[in-house]
């Protein structure tokens, strides 16, 4: 591209000028060539196209700049949606739908059964389970076909179901797995 080459140039080859300055700040000569082009081509493009590419870019810039708090930001995620014994559950929805991933607390049961999901999902896809952070199974489910998953956790631990597929519903949400019945809820739990 003609103008990441000029742009290039300006800020590395020449030894004068203020685009040397340019020097300190990683991968400025793309910003700058973008900007360039952007501007070289101002008539033909609208205020509303360039807007959001600007921003993207920019936001790319300050992705590889602040990458190092990536981890951070996860581990802060990870905090927030862990389930525990004041917030059972996560990815659950009032219908008896849950979503892409789905946590759940295991609380005491009465019958001293195995804990179990029973329902269909919104699309085929590949559920993963995992026990306590650990992969027990993973299960092939046909889209509209009933499916009933059995877990051998124990009371105070962690179940999470992770679906390869999910399906947008009518209010915005990912949904990918409609419950008929199940016993990993305790009965004063407000979710279910």
């Amino acid at each position: 591209n003609y103008y990441y080459g000029k742009w290039n140039h300006l800020i590395w080859e020449e030894n004068h000028g203020w685009y040397r300055l340019l020097r300190a700040l990683p991968k400025s000569f793309l910003v700058a060539a973008n900007i360039d082009w952007l501007w070289y081509h101002r008539k033909t493009l609208t205020f509303k196209k360039a807007v959001p590419w600007m921003k993207n870019q920019a936001k790319v810039a300050l992705a590889r700049v602040f990458g190092f708090l990536r981890p951070l930001h996860r581990a802060f995620l990870a905090n927030s949606y862990a389930v525990n014994d004041r917030q059972p559950v996560f990815g659950h929805w009032e219908d008896n739908w849950i979503g892409p991933v789905f946590q759940v607390y295991l609380r005491a049961n009465k019958m001293d059964e195995k804990y179990f999901i029973q329902g269909i999902t919104a699309l085929p896809c590949t559920i993963r389970v995992k026990e306590e952070g650990k992969v027990t199974q993973t299960v092939l489910a046909e889209a509209g076909k009933e499916i009933r998953i059995e877990f051998a956790a124990q009371v105070e631990q962690r179940v999470q179901l992770f679906f390869s597929n999910a399906k947008r519903d009518e209010k915005g949400r990912f949904t990918a797995f409609q419950i008929n019945s199940t016993n990993l809820f305790a009965e004063g739990d407000a979710h279910f």
